[in-house]
């Protein structure tokens, strides 16, 4: 690799003094089954530990470039003009700027550049193009047949009884429910057809006023998972044209021009519609007032104030259906149960087992194979964690973990040692492993540690750039990164059904976001996922553990041991 031709001293300055020492004094607790693990700090050693701690994003870097070229011998400088195809000229900064601005002109002298020096791929990740805001889905017609590129998936019965019966809630005006289905049962895959059956089922075509569903997310994942499943289902069922817009982050088709068709489907963002209703904006009223259909994914979030306000502002100028989505019904306490069950008129479609033989709802999924058999494994672990008086008050009375308890936990260098020295032994035997880190630089220290011992490892969180999160996630898919560490942003709209460990090192007291971790591994053979998975639980001995056996006394069905 590059960095093989720094000087040592350089080097370790790239790296840090902090980094440094944590790697010197976490190694040694880490036990692969290979025998004591040690930094011996040589220039290999560096060369390797730099390549796996440096951002993906290294050498988009000039500054960063130019440093590294600033290095090279004159045989590899020579080398490198000769495979960019440049005139020969003698290292000095005027063509080492020459060079930079070439490698940075095209994604292929990039490529050129990687290859010649063994640059790890992930690296080498291409920028996205941001996808239109604005697109049309066409159902299969006589007059214009659509090219199909995945086969019908028809419903399964149990979501074809809850499809019905929505359905049915869903005739009278006003009317407002929510679909409760176990993460891993297709909740999203049977709210699509419930929409194209409310865009089938237009009494008043070509009518001025059209049928315009919007479907209220709170991320990027869960958006772009809403489109391709619709556009999944209405290539195949749908009967006419339908314009979808897409209405989060940097896109905002919110224009009356942009509206052409007579059916639409707006996917947007909690964070991007709420400003434009407070802003009252009578072009954008106009749009909400035409709104017959709104449906609300991961419904527990309705509770939170503003998202609650965009909900009842939308159905203020509308008079819309409701429809909600979620796994596990109530948010973080039982006081918000009452204010979600009162939002959505008190109703509730949810799963059940059409023979009567099973007790609940996960034992018949696991029954049918559309739930692997979870084996749940608990991590015990003595953390060197010491908490202010402040903070023990915290973690008993908050409802939640706060961000800086959450990170002085994932600061925990026996902590990490542990967790490390366990994924060891199912990555030794190619499992694939989702990880869940307690703070940002945890995921990213675990992440790198993994790197360093030889493991395929990568890490992602809200910060990452959609290409390289795209990109780490479709490696992950790929079986090419074993395991995947994350912060904060692979709970939803997420979907890895070859997953074969879970392992959850964020400390949690929400039943919701719990549900949504354990959910990764939870895709059974029927759908394309594992006959078994393993949980991997870190326990921690410091107080209020007594939270964490509620947990898993709440999710006792999903177990096995």
């Amino acid at each position: 690799m590059i960095w093989k031709f720094w000087p040592t001293y350089l080097l370790q300055q790239e790296i840090g003094e902090g980094a440094l020492r944590d790697v010197e004094e976490i190694l040694p607790l880490v036990d692969t089954g290979g025998g004591s693990l040690f930094f011996d700090s040589t220039k290999a050693s560096l060369v390797k530990l730099i390549a796996a701690t440096a951002p993906e994003d290294y050498f988009k870097n000039r500054e960063n470039l130019s440093k590294c070229l600033n290095f090279l011998s004159p045989d590899a400088f020579d080398g490198l003009q000769d495979a960019l195809g440049l005139k020969k000229r003698e290292l000095s900064p005027k063509a080492i700027s020459s060079i930079v601005k070439c490698i940075g002109a095209s994604s292929e002298n990039y490529h050129t550049f990687c290859q010649l020096f063994d640059i790890p791929t992930r690296f080498q990740i291409e920028t996205s193009k941001k996808p239109p805001s604005k697109i049309t889905i066409s159902g299969p017609t006589k007059t214009c047949p659509v090219e199909i590129f995945k086969p019908y998936k028809v419903l399964k019965h149990y979501q074809a009884d809850i499809f019905h019966r929505a359905t049915r809630e869903l005739e009278a005006p006003m009317s407002r429910l929510i679909l409760q289905m176990p993460t891993g049962s297709g909740k999203t895959r049977t709210a699509m057809e419930v929409i194209a059956e409310h865009f089938r089922s237009a009494v008043t075509p070509n009518s001025n006023k059209p049928r315009r569903v919007i479907w209220l997310a709170n991320s990027k994942e869960l958006c772009e998972q809403s489109i391709a499943c619709f556009a999944e289902v209405w290539e195949h069922v749908g009967t006419h044209e339908v314009e979808v817009h897409r209405v989060w982050g940097g896109h905002n088709a919110l224009k009356q021009t942009n509206f052409d068709g007579e059916y639409q489907f707006l996917v947007a963002s909690f964070q991007t519609l709420w400003p434009l209703l407070e802003s009252a904006d009578q072009e954008f009223l106009e749009i909400f007032e035409q709104t017959t259909l709104l449906v609300v994914d991961e419904a527990h979030i309705a509770v939170a104030d503003t998202y609650a306000k965009t909900i009842r502002e939308i159905t203020r100028v509308s008079h819309c259906k409701i429809l909600g989505l979620t796994a596990t019904p109530g948010r973080t306490n039982e006081s918000e149960v009452g204010v979600l069950a009162d939002l959505f008129q008190n109703k509730m479609v949810g799963l059940r087992d059409p023979s009567n033989v099973w007790e609940n709802s996960i034992k018949y999924l696991r029954s049918i194979d559309v739930l692997s058999t979870v084996e749940y494994e608990p991590l015990i672990v003595d953390s060197d964690v010491g908490f202010t008086k402040k903070e023990v008050e915290a973690l008993v009375s908050q409802f939640e973990y706060s961000e800086s308890i959450l990170k002085k936990i994932g600061g925990s260098k026996a902590r990490s040692a542990e967790i490390l020295s366990r994924l060891s032994v199912d990555l030794s035997t190619g499992s694939s492993i989702i990880l869940f880190a307690p703070s940002l630089e945890n995921s990213k220290f675990l992440a790198s540690m993994l790197i360093f011992l030889g493991y395929d490892a990568a890490h992602v969180d809200g910060a990452t750039s959609p290409a390289s999160r795209d990109y780490f996630i479709s490696k992950f898919l790929q079986k090419d990164v074993q395991v995947l560490c994350n912060y904060g942003v692979l709970t939803t709209g997420f979907d890895a059904p070859k997953t074969d460990v879970v392992c959850i090192a964020r400390p949690t007291k929400s039943p919701v976001l719990y549900s949504q971790m354990i959910g990764r591994g939870l895709r059974g053979p029927a759908v394309g996922g594992t006959k078994n998975c393993k949980i991997i639980e870190v326990r921690d001995n410091f107080m209020n553990q007594g939270t964490q056996d509620d947990l898993y006394e709440y999710f006792d069905d999903y177990w096995i041991g």
